[in-house]
């Protein structure tokens, strides 16, 4: 509201504010209207409806993108011109069907915890169907090849290896084996994504401008000029777009010219919101994680029904991976992402 009536675009700011308004309504709407069965007869309808999503994704990319570059592949190959499949050219990651690959790669690392879930708590035959998806999710990640999403699997990978020895439910003897298999695991997500790489060798060597770092890097900058030269209110919701040029350094050349979001969620809110988009979410993450540890300890409901383990660390995982996306990104203004959010945070 305060970033909305000081807004210099106020036309603007008054429909994103209400698409503000509108997440949080539906959030509401959603944990009142949640009983038992509802919630899983919702996490199983996700679930289903994620694997469409997976499916239509992978099958998109490979009849429209995949096949005919490696025709053009082999027509290069009868002239004596042997390359091989790049997925550093950009038109070869896999965006859909929501139109960047960023954005695909979000969606997935939010959903494929919960397919796991789904998978570890179904006693019946339709387990191996989720088991299947998580397969086809992960390969659909592998084909967004995206930094932001190996980022988000790498953070997973080690907040479950922390978080194991701590529980105290597991033995060693499979605690160390699992650590094994997931640096192993944390090496292949490295080695399959060269732009991930890449970025990682500039970085170790002092280079911003290498591996692409140096567009967010500006980005991010401009995003903290917008919030400190209106720290109290920002600079309006939506207000990014019209302002980008306004608040960009000189010395940024070429780099990032086109681009109209800051690629970090924290950045957004900042230069937008001000002060309140740092700590309105914060408040609400230690709210989250307040609620996560009093169901913890709470041993069922009143109808005598308590969400399975499975399905909350689920949903932990995939709001804790899509986190460490965010850093890199900024999606909540892609429904379908936002969509899932508003489920897992109700649930």
């Amino acid at each position: 509201l305060f970033s909305t009536i000081a807004a210099e675009f106020s036309q603007l700011a008054m429909w994103y504010g209400i698409g503000v308004l509108g997440g949080l309504a539906a959030l509401y709407g959603l944990m009142g209207w949640l009983t038992p069965q509802r919630v899983e007869w919702l996490l199983k309808g996700q679930g289903y409806l994620s694997l469409v999503f997976i499916v239509v994704s992978l099958g998109r990319w490979w009849w429209q993108i995949y096949r005919p570059e490696l025709q053009r592949l082999e027509a290069l190959s009868s002239y004596g011109l042997n390359e091989a499949f790049d997925f550093s050219v950009l038109g070869l990651r896999n965006w859909y069907p929501l139109g960047h690959q960023n954005y695909v790669a979000g969606y997935l690392v939010l959903v494929v915890p919960l397919l796991i879930g789904l998978a570890l708590t179904d006693k019946t035959r339709q387990r191996w169907l989720w088991a299947i998806a998580v397969l086809l999710g992960i390969a659909d990640l592998y084909t967004t090849n995206s930094r932001g999403g190996t980022l988000a699997v790498l953070g997973l990978l080690v907040a479950l290896l922390v978080s194991i020895p701590f529980s105290g439910r597991v033995s060693r003897r499979i605690w160390l084996p699992a650590s094994v298999v997931g640096a192993v695991l944390t090496g292949i997500f490295i080695l399959i994504n060269p732009r991930f790489r890449a970025s990682l060798a500039a970085l170790s060597q002092g280079n911003l401008q290498g591996g692409g770092v140096i567009y967010r890097v500006i980005t991010n900058l401009i995003g903290w000029h917008m919030g400190t030269a209106q720290p109290w209110a920002g600079t309006g919701p939506g207000s990014v777009t019209g302002l980008f040029q306004r608040y960009r350094p000189w010395w940024a050349g070429r780099e990032a010219e086109l681009h109209y979001q800051l690629h970090s969620t924290p950045a957004q809110l900042w230069g937008e919101l001000g002060i309140w988009g740092i700590l309105i979410p914060s408040l609400g993450a230690v709210l989250l994680v307040v609620a996560v540890i009093r169901q913890r300890g709470r041993t069922e409901t009143e109808s005598g029904w308590r969400l399975p383990t499975a399905w909350r660390w689920s949903l932990l995982a995939g709001l804790w991976g899509y986190s460490i996306l965010s850093l890199t990104d900024y999606q909540l203004d892609v429904i379908a992402i936002t969509g899932v959010l508003i489920i897992f945070m109700a649930v």
